[in-house]
């Protein structure tokens, strides 16, 4: 089986560094889409991350990380139940989150470029929180 090697990410400005327990136990899913037409062919708007889906554990630290400088992100669940101990249903920063209701859930993702223009993914990613950690 092949795994991956994933550059560690930069900071950006301002941003605090997680320390290394918070790395540890921390969940981030990142959030990354294409604001131009490449040369590859991917248009404009394909997106890279997030995962079609990601599996934590109860009582984990989840968070969404954009890595598209100038943008802004909202995630919005589906349904009325929230995976999260602060029962949100909408997200739109880079704070840590504990994942407390077991279930699967779908959600929507919008980036918004600094030129304002709207990227979408409407419920395709799965979020599941597992009974155990």
């Amino acid at each position: 089986m092949r795994t991956a090697n994933y550059p560690l990410l930069a900071l950006t400005k301002g941003e605090k560094q997680m320390s290394p327990k918070e790395q540890q136990t921390t969940a981030q899913i990142m959030i990354q889409v294409h604001e131009s037409d490449q040369p590859t062919g991917e248009k404009a708007g394909t997106f890279h991350h997030p995962y079609p889906k990601v599996r934590v554990g109860t009582d984990s630290q989840v968070k969404w990380k954009l890595l598209n400088q100038g943008a802004t992100f909202e995630l919005e669940f589906s349904g009325s139940t929230s995976p999260f101990s602060s029962n949100e249903l909408s997200i739109s920063d880079e704070d840590p989150r504990t994942a407390v209701t077991p279930g699967l859930y779908h959600y929507a993702v919008r980036v918004t470029t600094k030129e304002g223009v709207d990227y979408v993914i409407r419920n395709c990613p799965e979020f599941e929180v597992t009974g155990g950690t």
